[in-house]
């Protein structure tokens, strides 16, 4: 884990994680520590200035596949082999929901609005107030795919989401997701 300060080209530090490889990284805007997910089911916390994670939760029964942070940096979304879907309270290191995926999701992203995008196999299905409810809803938009998908971004301000899969490149419009200008 490696980490440079691309205001004067230099790398600050590298630690060795000693944790294997490195499935899944996310960075929490609001205190710049990185999560990382591994492939026993755990999210560990980095700093620049410890060599060991600063905190590690064990968030899954099988290998974590995605970790995204919403904007205010308190929440964390985390997806596993294990076909849950799980938001974290990040100031208290506790689940909040946890919902179930038709099959272990291979991207996701969270829009500036809160809207979820979850994808796996040919199939993109978009999640709202996944923060605020606790009951179970059935996801706000799906969408079927021509390839497996293999990456999902929401594009800023904007209300459309960008998915790439195996065939090429699909953008869907999903109301509400941009901040508005």
């Amino acid at each position: 884990l490696g980490y440079l300060d691309v205001s004067i080209g230099q790398i600050v530090t590298q630690i060795r994680t000693r944790i294997g490889p490195l499935r899944t990284i996310a960075y929490n805007p609001y205190n710049a520590v990185i999560h990382v997910g591994q492939t026993n089911g755990v999210v560990s916390l980095w700093t620049p200035n410890m060599g060991k994670p600063v905190v590690k939760m064990l968030c899954h029964r099988a290998q974590v596949t995605g970790i995204k942070m919403d904007k205010s940096g308190r929440y964390m979304i985390t997806t596993g082999m294990d076909s849950q879907m799980k938001v974290w309270d990040i100031r208290k290191y506790q689940p909040l929901h946890a919902y179930h995926t038709h099959r272990p999701a291979a991207d996701l992203d969270i829009s500036q609005r809160g809207l979820v995008a979850i994808g796996y196999g040919k199939h993109c299905e978009i999640w709202e107030d996944v923060f605020s409810n606790p009951d179970y809803h059935p996801p706000y938009l799906k969408q079927e795919l021509k390839g497996q998908l293999q990456s999902i971004r929401y594009c800023p301000f904007e209300d459309c989401l960008g998915i790439g899969h195996s065939i090429g490149f699909t953008s869907i419009i999903v109301p509400g997701a941009g901040e508005p200008n």
